[in-house]
């Protein structure tokens, strides 16, 4: 890389004006110049990741993962169910849970229909099977 230097300042400035007429149709010599944007483009190199699953035989119970009920309406003409509530950070591979469910976790909300399921596959997956 090398130095900076007044010289290379005014050619840089001169450069900017005339690619700042050619874009915009104007430019501004006079006026101080504002960086309001930088970019940097970076490349590495890192390795492969590398997924194990986990033993499919959880060694919780899948009630230790509810943390309450709340009444849902699923569907109009059914009315209110109650339907039981999960704790996402909490459900290990094999747990299986019959909806009606509602699984929660920090970013998001898993919604479990009557009729479905959702396991919990050995990468920790959330798979919701229907019909």
């Amino acid at each position: 890389m090398s130095n900076v230097t007044e010289k290379g300042l005014v050619e840089l400035r001169e450069q900017f004006d005339t690619m700042h007429e050619q874009l915009f149709g104007h430019s501004a010599p006079l006026e101080e110049v504002e960086v309001v944007n930088y970019r940097a483009r970076a490349t590495a190199v890192v390795p492969k990741v590398e997924h194990h699953p986990a033993d499919v035989r959880t060694s919780k119970p899948i009630d230790s993962a509810k943390i309450g009920e709340r009444d849902v309406c699923f569907d109009a003409a059914v009315g209110v169910e109650k339907c039981r509530i999960y704790d996402r950070d909490l459900l290990e591979p094999g747990h299986s849970i019959q909806g009606p469910a509602i699984i929660e976790q920090l970013d998001s909300t898993s919604v479990v229909y009557p009729g479905q399921n959702a396991v919990v596959d050995p990468y920790y997956n959330l798979v919701i099977q229907v019909g």
